[in-house]
């Protein structure tokens, strides 16, 4: 059975009224560095969130610390959000309302379209990034899995704002990347559409 939560009343933290307490917490839990990587691993340097692994009663506004912040689901090893939703409580999860992705493919964004809608019910915002310029890009990957996209940004019943893009090219167009580019424009016009959706329904 787990020991009972120190009161701490010897702090002056603690001593202030809750309403102060919080201004208090909003200031230290809004990460600068933000967005946070959603990684199973410890941060490799000191921060403010070492009051929450330190003191329980700081606990009592945990909550800031996921609704104030963007996270950002690693491209490297899309395993690293599985785990995280796996390891993290629902409770927790509920909390996370923004949350920054860049994806190499159409398929990686579907897979990562996916695990958000079932383990982040609580997302409002969500900013896509492509890592690969149009010249690039593989749009007949992106123009097949167009319609499993649509479902999955559907799906995310609380999203309200949705944003994709990709870095600038690094050379002039031709004209058959204009082309390209201008389907691709379509498909992330249907892509914020499903998105806004949710805002009618």
């Amino acid at each position: 059975m787990p020991s009972p939560v120190n009161p701490q009343l010897q702090s002056p933290l603690f001593s202030l009224p809750y309403e102060i307490r919080l201004h208090i917490y909003t200031h230290l839990y809004t990460i600068s560095s933000s967005p946070i990587s959603l990684r199973c691993s410890p941060p490799s340097t000191p921060s403010s969130l070492s009051l929450l692994a330190t003191c329980r009663r700081a606990a009592e506004a945990e909550h800031h610390l996921y609704e104030l912040n963007t996270f950002e689901a690693p491209f490297d090893d899309p395993s690293h959000l599985a785990k995280f939703i796996a390891t993290t409580p629902l409770t927790r999860r509920r909390w996370i309302h923004s949350v920054y992705i860049q994806v190499p493919s159409g398929g990686m964004m579907l897979g990562l379209l996916a695990s958000l809608r079932e383990g982040l019910p609580g997302l409002r915002q969500l900013t896509v990034r492509r890592r690969k310029n149009i010249h690039y890009v593989n749009l007949s990957d992106w123009t097949l899995l167009m319609a499993n996209m649509v479902d999955e940004l559907r799906g995310m019943k609380n999203l309200v704002q949705f944003e994709i893009a990709m870095p600038r090219p690094v050379m002039p167009l031709t004209d058959w990347e204009k082309l390209r580019k201008s389907k691709l424009q379509v498909i992330d016009d249907t892509l914020r559409a499903a998105a806004r959706h949710n805002q009618t329904v």
